[in-house]
């Protein structure tokens, strides 16, 4: 019981660090040791899904004008950031030939790339046109990456001075 206490206690100390939100389970504990009025905070993601952050809120943006759906651009910025890219518009990986998908992909990753550099984005040092497309190519390609990091992604590539 003393290992789970101590969890308990370490969740509660690093409240402000937290990336995702904690079960009811552990919210119920933490009630319990330290009292009813105690509550975890909802976490934001900070620094890696910014409003604040150009490449971010281009990311959002442009997401937003044909990817996302009216429910999900409902959600806000912060709980679209949680999104992965297969409940995007254009995920349909699998359902559809190779060549198609690799079209599809490639059309994207042109289009986001013009939008950001329309909006006055430009490329990081060691970055060209086509590394950006391919490394924009490769994130679109995988399911299970949240919009968060494709925007960290996309930071890494773009600047906005």
């Amino acid at each position: 019981m003393r290992i789970y206490t101590n969890y308990i206690r370490f969740v509660y100390q690093q409240r402000s660090s937290l990336l995702s939100e904690s079960p009811a389970w552990l919210k119920n504990a933490i009630k319990e040791l330290y009292g009813p009025a105690v509550t975890l905070p909802k976490p934001s993601l900070g620094p890696k899904w910014s409003w604040n952050n150009k490449v971010h809120a281009y990311f959002y943006v442009f997401l937003a004008e044909g990817q996302l759906s009216e429910q999900q651009k409902g959600k806000g910025f912060d709980k679209v950031g949680m999104l992965k890219l297969r409940d995007l518009a254009y995920w349909n990986k699998g359902f559809e030939a190779d060549k198609i998908w690799n079209l599809k992909l490639k059309a994207m990753t042109e289009d986001l790339d013009s939008f950001f550099r329309a909006n006055g984005g430009g490329y990081e040092k060691k970055q060209t046109s086509a590394k950006a497309l391919a490394s924009l190519q490769k994130i679109f390609n995988n399911a299970s990456t949240y919009i968060h990091e494709a925007g960290g992604a996309c930071d890494a590539i773009y600047n906005f001075e």
